[in-house]
């Protein structure tokens, strides 16, 4: 009987006794071991069994591999109906060739479009973050300008060239240990500007207006601090003199008050 490795695919001879109604047997070439059925032998006519030809008995399951080589296929002949075959025409060669250096030209082109295409891209992409990195720019500087300004003064200049509006937050500011005092016909005034924030913030512009005991309007002025920022939690110091006009001298003082105004004129 014959016995096949599922494994390997070797042939081995085998008594049926040695299977009986099944049992596992090992194959001596790849070590596979299985569970082998009388159903799976196959019969097998010897006439002249080799001599030193194994078989598997009930101790023993090592299985002799049947190599019997497959003689090699006869080399195929040549039949005399067999035509060579017919060199091309002139024109077939000619439309070969033609087809040939049209796929040349289409691949030369595709690889120049394949270029040019990534430079445009790396162009459109380059310009489209420098505009998007310019609008953030721009929207900072612009909604944030008062604290572009109070950080770096000398940007006034450019927010001028363009008309932009700039306000100081007199939310964060007032005035403090503000005095007018009278000697002879000059008038000291002086006062502080207190920056009530934990940043720096513009000094406003400083109205100042006298009144004498007629409630009659003595002097309106605008005048500027001495910086043009306000550091966090400090002051900033504004003074200046008038003389009092001549037709009102003889009229008694009343008050002075001093009000900030909502623009900046900023200095140099």
């Amino acid at each position: 009987m014959l016995l096949t490795c599922p494994e390997c695919k070797t042939v081995f001879r085998v008594e049926k006794s040695a299977i009986n109604v099944g049992r596992k047997v090992n194959c001596g070439v790849c070590k596979n071991i299985w569970y082998a059925l009388p159903e799976s032998l196959q019969f097998e006519e010897i006439k002249n069994k080799p001599a030193n030809e194994r078989k598997i008995s009930n101790s023993e399951t090592n299985i002799k591999k049947d190599i019997n080589p497959s003689p090699p296929s006869p080399p195929r002949s040549i039949e005399n109906n067999d035509k060579p075959k017919q060199p091309l025409k002139m024109d077939q060669k000619n439309l070969i060739a033609k087809e040939i250096d049209r796929a040349k030209e289409f691949e030369v082109k595709a690889k120049e479009f394949s270029k040019f295409r990534m430079i445009y891209s790396s162009i459109f992409w380059l310009m489209f973050w420098v505009l998007l990195i310019l609008g953030i720019i721009a929207s900072v500087g612009y909604y944030g300008r008062l604290y572009v300004i109070s950080y770096l003064p000398q940007t006034h200049k450019v927010y001028s060239t363009f008309n932009i509006l700039i306000k100081p937050n007199l939310e964060v500011l007032e005035i403090t240990e503000f005095k007018a005092i009278k000697n002879n016909d000059i008038i000291n005034i002086k006062g502080k500007i207190f920056n009530n924030s934990n940043f720096k913030t513009l000094s406003p512009t400083i109205n100042i207006t006298g009144y004498n005991d007629k409630n009659q309007l003595i002097e309106s002025f605008d005048l500027q601090a001495e910086n043009n920022v306000i550091e966090p939690l400090q002051n900033n110091y504004f003074e200046s003199k008038i003389e009092i006009p001549k037709d009102i001298s003889g009229f008694e003082i009343k008050e002075f008050k001093a009000d900030l105004i909502n623009e900046i004129i900023l200095t140099d």
